[in-house]
């Protein structure tokens, strides 16, 4: 009785398979679904704390975590609105402690300001109408990010701007 080979494979004759042309390979988009242009990234100290609070007072919504062991976070997406804040926990040398300043546009900005402040953050500025149609309140965050929050309560031209910034000593 004859025997029966085995038809070769690729791997099986060690040589690497034809690698797909671009007209084969699957069409991936060259940015990831539900992820915006431009996302900010912190890298803090007390990354697992940091989400929380900024889940509780500034309504942030997990969209992703990785922790490790030790309760450090690897990776944290935070989805704020269309945006995303990219966090995790110091891991030297290669991700030390790194601070942002953060803007974020709120519904009220006064109500999220007391709230920040009753929740531990500093007041870098009171709420404030400002020239350009917003309303913006700063304060810093527990963990020593700085943040901007803003409510949007007037259109303003690009041409009332430029008038609003000679008054006040600009350029116009």
């Amino acid at each position: 009785m004859a025997k029966t080979r085995s038809k070769a494979t690729w791997r099986s004759a060690g040589r690497r398979a034809p690698r797909a042309t671009a007209k084969q390979q699957k069409k991936v988009p060259w940015l990831a679904k539900g992820y915006p242009v431009l996302s900010s990234v912190t890298v803090l100290d007390d990354c697992a704390r940091a989400i929380d609070w900024y889940k509780k007072v500034l309504g942030a919504r997990q969209r992703l975590r990785l922790d490790m062991p030790g309760g450090m976070v690897a990776h944290c997406e935070l989805a704020f609105g269309n945006g995303v804040l990219m966090m995790g926990s110091p891991m030297p040398p290669q991700f030390p402690p790194k601070k942002a300043c953060l803007g974020i546009y709120v519904v009220d900005c006064d109500a999220i300001y007391k709230k920040a402040l009753s929740a531990g953050a500093r007041a870098l500025q009171e709420p404030t109408d400002q020239f350009y149609g917003d309303r913006n309140a700063r304060f810093e965050d527990p963990f020593g990010n700085e943040w901007s929050v803003t409510t949007h309560v007037k259109d303003v031209s690009a041409r009332e701007m430029k008038r609003a910034m000679a008054e006040m000593g600009g350029v116009g």
